[in-house]
């Protein structure tokens, strides 16, 4: 006889929004103060970059090894909680590691479980009665207010704690985690018949390029605009403020983006918001007041909220249902790994050999590109009702 007890609706949650709140908290503290840790002990330019760049590599290849981990044993729950456990116990080491060779090396097994532990969470939420959006909201919420409180304490407390606030954070998710009960069958595709069909879709791999040359400079802002606003004037507890207020005007943006698609077209959307990403950048290189960077805000918005939806919406709409969930893999491998890696690399160079401020002109230049992308999109798609 079983006699465990289903959580009701109302339990669970309470359980996925301590989940995606904590370990949101986490990122929250550790990712827009990263860099700043990394100048303190006097690593470069070119080695803040890197740092980051590994983060984005990991991205790419650690999700797929996960993935068939869970395909094989068919438990998300578990394997989620070895994620934030390794992630806790390798955190509270990194404050200890001051070469750069050293921290590659361990930030890079860090990585290994954490840049999974979105994917495997996310799957677990996808698999609950509880609609997603009501669950993820609270993980923007987390990543902000940690990022407001981090930037004020940074003023009080040496910047190494961020790593013992994720530790904690982890520790956290890991509980709330242990309480989830939600069941998910395996489902297995075939990968390399999947490929051949995406990779005979030119306008998907138009699509990729312009998410490539557009998404990588969202993922890089992270790291360097901390170093920006500090040279512009701003204390640490100004960036943590103006990270609370990006992640705050996100969602906003996500759900009128819809409304906007449905009007005017996805392409249409997308050509706003690359132009939005054009503005902000330059706007950005002209080296502006740190209240004005403040005061204008809503840019992070209108800029990663509409382009994060539209380019789902994207997919949605003109790639077969049956490699959906493979294309959505590679988008995310294009945009936040390659892409990554290849602007915080190429921006750590130019942090180190110009200026902050001419990271922000490539990443301009890159936008502008791929608006370029973009236009060719638009008049040669094969989808002419987007």
């Amino acid at each position: 006889m079983n006699n465990q007890i289903e959580p009701t609706k109302k339990q669970l949650k309470y359980q996925f929004t301590g989940l995606f709140f904590f370990s949101y908290f986490g990122l929250g503290t550790l990712l827009p103060f990263l860099s700043v840790y990394l100048e303190d002990i006097g690593f470069s330019g070119v080695q803040i970059g890197s740092v980051f760049s590994i983060r984005a590599i990991l991205a790419i290849l650690a999700p797929p090894l996960w993935g068939l981990l869970s395909d094989r044993y068919n438990n998300h729950k578990q394997l989620l909680i070895i994620t934030f456990v390794a992630t806790l116990i390798i955190s509270l080491f990194m404050p200890f590691l001051q070469t750069f060779a050293l921290f590659v090396i361990i930030y890079a097994g860090f990585n290994l479980f954490q840049t999974a532990s979105t994917p495997l969470s996310d799957s677990l939420a996808l698999h609950s009665p509880i609609f997603f959006g009501d669950i993820r909201k609270w993980g923007a919420y987390g990543f902000a207010i940690a990022a407001l409180a981090t930037g004020y304490l940074t003023k009080l407390i040496d910047t190494s704690f961020i790593f013992y606030v994720f530790a904690f954070s982890a520790l956290i998710s890991t509980i709330f985690t242990a309480k989830l009960t939600v069941n998910i069958k395996s489902e297995h595709h075939h990968m390399k018949k999947e490929l051949k069909i995406l990779m005979k879709d030119k306008s998907f791999l138009v699509f990729l390029l312009f998410s490539f040359l557009v998404g990588n400079t969202l993922i890089s802002h992270n790291t360097f605009f901390g170093l920006f606003y500090k040279s512009l004037g701003g204390g640490t507890e100004f960036t943590g403020l103006a990270f609370f207020l990006f992640a705050l005007s996100e969602a906003p943006f996500m759900q009128l983006s819809n409304r906007l698609i449905k009007r005017y077209g996805v392409l249409n959307v997308l050509t706003f918001s690359t132009i939005a990403g054009i503005i902000r950048w330059f706007f950005y290189f002209s080296r502006p007041s740190v209240v004005l960077i403040l005061v204008l805000f809503p840019l992070q918005g209108i800029f990663f909220g509409t382009f994060i939806s539209s380019t789902a919406y994207y997919i949605k709409t003109t790639v077969n249902p049956s490699v959906r969930s493979t294309a959505v893999s590679i988008y995310s491998a294009v945009f936040i790994g390659i892409g990554g890696a290849f602007s915080n690399f190429i921006g750590g160079y130019i942090y180190d050999y110009i200026n902050i401020e001419s990271v922000y002109a490539f990443f301009g230049v890159l936008c502008t590109l791929g608006l370029l992308v973009l236009l060719y999109m638009k008049t040669f798609t094969p989808h002419k009702d987007l």
